[in-house]
């Protein structure tokens, strides 16, 4: 908070907004979380900067943004093939085994098309796209372009834990803060609860990020 501003740590793209699985956990617990959409979605800044429109399914929109990221003339037909199959999203499981980046090599070897793909996966999946798989890929953004819903929370991207936190006390329940697990409680095979520093929790449920170990 700065200057009776608050601004986000982080500004995230949302890009399914209230459709998405945020949208969809806070209609099923009756939640206040509220998205604002505008067109453009907003502003890409880098290497080229224009705005990016909230729906790119017409192709005067695709020619569009094949113009702004600079996309040679030779490879407009490769790009073209690239986003009707990314959009289309059929079949992405054939390709969960394969690298992103071979997949897009496979209709263009136009730079600027590579690094738009690029940083959308990193935008995905904190991955580049050497890294990331392209059957996810596809299944990410062709859900992310067909809904075109890009969103913002009312009230910053801490508008979604605390709307989810404001229904889980309206029913019943308790939040601890600054009380560290120590201990996931195994019986007879299966979690029984957590043990923290200030004493023992039975749940028929633990949900935890610390990883697999």
């Amino acid at each position: 908070e700065k200057d009776g501003f608050c601004y986000d740590f982080g500004v995230h793209m949302f890009s399914r907004g209230n459709s998405g699985p945020h949208g969809q956990v806070n209609r099923r617990i009756d939640g206040r979380l509220k998205w604002q959409t505008r067109e453009p979605s907003c502003r890409v800044m880098g290497k080229m900067a224009f705005d990016f429109p909230l729906d790119i399914r017409p192709l005067s929109r695709q020619i569009y943004l094949a113009r702004k990221l600079g996309v040679r003339a030779r490879n407009l037909w490769g790009a073209f093939r690239l986003f009707r199959a990314l959009m289309n999203g059929r079949d992405y499981a054939r390709y969960d085994d394969m690298l992103l980046s071979d997949y897009v090599a496979g209709f263009t070897d136009d730079e600027n098309i590579h690094l738009f793909i690029n940083c959308i996966a990193q935008l995905y999946f904190a991955l580049s796209y050497q890294e990331a798989s392209a059957g996810e890929f596809i299944w990410c953004f062709s859900r992310m372009f067909q809904e075109a819903v890009f969103g913002y929370p009312e009230g910053g991207s801490r508008a979604i834990p605390g709307s989810f936190l404001e229904r889980l006390e309206h029913f019943g329940g308790t939040i601890r803060y600054n009380e560290p697990v120590t201990r996931i409680i195994v019986a007879d095979g299966r979690v029984t609860g957590v043990e923290t520093s200030r004493g023992s929790y039975a749940a028929d449920l633990v949900i935890a990020n610390c990883g697999l170990p």
